[in-house]
């Protein structure tokens, strides 16, 4: 775990099972929750990690003020340290670590279900960090386009009837307003995203 801080080729190292055969006695309601998260996690964020939420890490000093530096906290955190060494531009590598799970009764203090809908609500909070263009900005060009429907509906009715329905231009407009805020936030997100992108460039 050490050798790769100590040689200067990694920023942290992570005791992976994905590297060892400690992964075929991983209870299998927890292996495909983990398996779920580590895919959540390479898809979405596009990082090459095959066990994202090992905790048995090593870290460097440069790391070390990184995440220092930020409040996480419950199981969370390793999805956090990953997007937060991605977004520095560090090295992550991954060794193989021996995990023995048969004989030891419960292998986690917390709920199943809570602990996973911890982690994904990391995962989708760091992805809209990283990505807001995205989240935001895509989500708010499809409420706009949703808005052509009552709006087509309005000029139908109003071209048959001469009839303007003012529930339906509110619709519209109210549509409207949404997506462009979204599109709005989306930009702002994004130009203090590469704000602090150039800080921490500058601070490393």
């Amino acid at each position: 775990m050490l050798k790769p801080i100590k040689e200067g080729i990694a920023d942290m190292v992570i005791g992976s099972r994905y590297n060892s055969r400690s992964l075929h006695e991983i209870p299998v309601v927890r292996g495909m929750g983990l398996s779920l998260i580590n895919f959540l996690n390479k898809s979405l964020m596009k990082i090459d990690v095959k066990d994202t939420q090992s905790g048995f890490r090593a870290y460097n000093r440069i790391m070390l003020g990184i995440i220092s530096d930020y409040d996480c906290s419950g199981y969370g955190a390793e999805t956090e340290q990953l997007a937060q060494a991605d977004s520095y531009g560090l090295n992550i590598m991954e060794v193989p670590v021996t995990i023995r799970y048969k004989g030891l009764g419960t292998t986690s203090k917390k709920n199943p279900f809570a602990h996973g809908t911890h982690i994904v609500s990391t995962i989708l909070k760091v992805m809209i960090e990283k990505r807001p263009l995205l989240f935001f900005g895509l989500g708010g060009v499809l409420i706009i386009l949703s808005s052509l429907l009552p709006l087509t509906n309005l000029l139908s009715i109003f071209n048959e009837t001469r009839y303007f329905s003012i529930p339906l231009a509110m619709i519209v407009l109210g549509l409207t307003f949404m997506g462009s805020m979204l599109i709005l936030i989306s930009f702002v997100l994004y130009a203090l995203k590469r704000i602090r992108v150039s800080l921490n460039n500058k601070q490393i």
